[in-house]
């Protein structure tokens, strides 16, 4: 008999397969990403100081921050590394309970939409899922009582969010009503699925130990599904194609994909020298299909041209268990060893890295590289030490020293993707 653990108990061990979140950009008059680059190439790490170190899901808040958890707690990223930490808890016949957050993705609504593997209500029994939206956390029972498990969330077509759980794909709407609609495969111990709105209006899931794709149509309610057990055994994780085919991860190690039309084609094989399984799966910001590989190296499939690409970073330590797209048009992952790992699609970097003057009047130049499509900027902290304007050609910029002091120069492009100088004047 399977066992439910209470909501307060923390999980102990993390669970093999790991379910996806998809982004979410930031509102019109929010503040922007600002991700610092150094210029050592497309990575950047950082060390959100919080008290778990398995971070677990990551997903673009409507806020212009990333949100990322630790199995315990819930935490609020700016990009530049701030954290700040919510316990997230609900009450229920004079008892706190607390909810101990795993995967999480941003409604269309904006909300946070979060789960706690393998947890259940105390009180009546019975599974549980999270929203969280203005530091206000909101807990919604499961009618049907199942479990979300090790599932995840992603945004409908109608709007709706939806997930999944061990015995059905379900539905929630912004104002919290849930809706439960049975796999057709009996399935009852579903693990690993993150449903993703489908290039043909509906609703795509995986079917883990039963090997099946799905589909559900958000209208009808009608759900079909797939045999891909020719291709791919344990199917986890989705994400859209380009080419609008359904991609997803294999427990055998390889990637697959799946028309609309439920036309399987041929595994992709492991590219990334490791045994390991595929882990999350998203379709990134430069329209290809980005999955993390349970290491540090990201796995990149351009589907148009058949190539796959992985991206190992210079750091090791640790798994990277979540993806997310950042409103930066960056790809972040969630490490269980307590970092934030960042591939820098809009690669920034500056030359010199810092400046010293001599005296007032002086002038010094500047020379970014950038491989993004906006355009960049430049400013400085305090006027009064130091100025900085356009040079002569495209990327390069006069850095003026104005009075005694310290400051920073700081080169950004329209996305936040920021490089900082730093200057001195004696």
């Amino acid at each position: 008999m399977r066992t439910r653990f209470i909501v307060y108990a923390l999980l102990a061990l993390l669970a093999t397969g790991c379910a996806g979140q998809r982004s979410a950009v930031p509102m019109p008059g929010q503040a922007g990403p600002d991700i610092k680059q150094s210029g050592t190439g497309h990575w950047v790490q950082l060390t959100p100081h919080v008290g778990s170190t398995i971070f677990r899901g990551i997903a673009a808040g409507s806020d212009g921050n990333m949100w990322f958890t630790n199995q315990a707690q819930l935490i609020r990223l700016s990009m530049a590394g701030g954290a700040h930490v919510f316990n997230l808890t609900f009450s229920e016949g004079g008892t706190t309970y607390s909810f101990g957050p795993i995967w999480l993705n941003t409604g269309a609504d904006g909300k946070l939409y979060i789960n706690c593997n393998n947890c259940v209500d105390p009180v009546v029994g019975g599974g549980i899922i999270g929203v969280f939206a203005t530091n206000k956390f909101v807990m919604h029972r499961i009618p049907s009582k199942d479990i979300v498990g090790n599932n995840g969330f992603g945004v409908g077509p109608d709007g709706n969010t939806w997930f999944g759980e061990e015995g059905h794909i379900a539905r929630i709407t912004p104002a919290g009503t849930i809706a439960e609609y049975s796999y057709t495969s009996g399935e009852t111990m579903n693990t690993g699925s993150t449903p993703v709105a489908g290039p043909d209006g509906n609703v795509w899931f995986t079917d883990y130990f039963k090997q099946k794709v799905g589909k559900i149509n958000p209208t009808t309610h009608t759900v079909t599904e797939f045999d891909v057990s020719g291709e791919c055994s344990g199917p986890q994780g989705l994400a859209v194609g380009t080419d609008n085919k359904l991609y997803f991860n294999c427990s055998s190690g390889s990637l697959a994909s799946i028309t609309t039309a439920g036309a399987l084609g041929p595994a992709i094989a492991n590219p990334y020298g490791t045994s390991n399984e595929p882990g999350d799966m998203v379709t990134g910001p430069n329209h290809h299909i980005w999955f993390a590989t349970t290491t540090t190296t990201f796995g990149e499939y351009n589907e148009s041209s058949g190539t796959l690409i992985t991206h190992s970073p210079p750091f090791t330590s640790g798994d990277v268990l979540g993806l997310a797209d950042g409103p930066d048009t960056n790809v972040w992952g969630a490490n269980n060893a307590g970092f934030i790992d960042t591939y820098v699609l809009a690669v920034l970097n500056v030359t010199p890295k810092s400046l010293t003057f001599t005296g007032t009047g002086q002038m010094k130049a500047l020379t970014a590289t950038y491989n993004g499509t906006g355009t960049l900027s430049a400013s400085s902290a305090d006027t009064t030490i130091a100025t900085v304007a356009p040079g002569g050609t495209a990327g390069t910029y006069v850095v003026t020293s104005q009075g005694a002091g310290r400051t920073k120069i700081t080169i950004v492009d329209g996305l936040g993707n920021l490089f900082i100088i730093s200057v001195t004047v004696t």
